[in-house]
């Protein structure tokens, strides 16, 4: 039977190299999803911020509502005010990393 010079056989080389392909196409994509996952996550988190900023900026000046539009680190979220009924609450929407639309509302209980 021949051998490589440093004693692997052809079965144990072929074995290591099927666990490394199962943990690149296994383990690879998994991680990466995560990462996006979390940074989906930052960007909820953000979104959130910048939407009861926005809530306490209009609680001081009423005209603050009309501000559509708010930058924050290279993401464009977009503030909506809705009304249903007699209630108010405004949105906020973005386009996250996967490209998927999301949207995020808060009550606004101002006169």
């Amino acid at each position: 039977m021949l051998k490589n010079c440093r004693g692997f056989s052809m079965a144990e080389a072929l074995v290591s190299f099927s666990i490394w392909t199962m943990i690149s196409l296994i383990l690879l994509p998994a991680s990466i999803y995560i990462n996006k996952e979390r940074a989906n996550i930052k960007l909820n988190h953000e979104a959130l911020i910048v939407l009861k900023e926005h809530i306490e900026d209009v609680e001081f000046d009423d005209s603050a509502k009309e501000k559509q539009g708010s930058f924050s680190n290279d993401t464009k979220f977009q503030i909506l005010w809705k009304k249903e009924g007699e209630s108010e609450h405004a949105c906020i929407q973005w386009q996250d990393y996967v490209d998927r639309k999301e949207e995020k509302c808060l009550y606004y209980f101002g006169e």
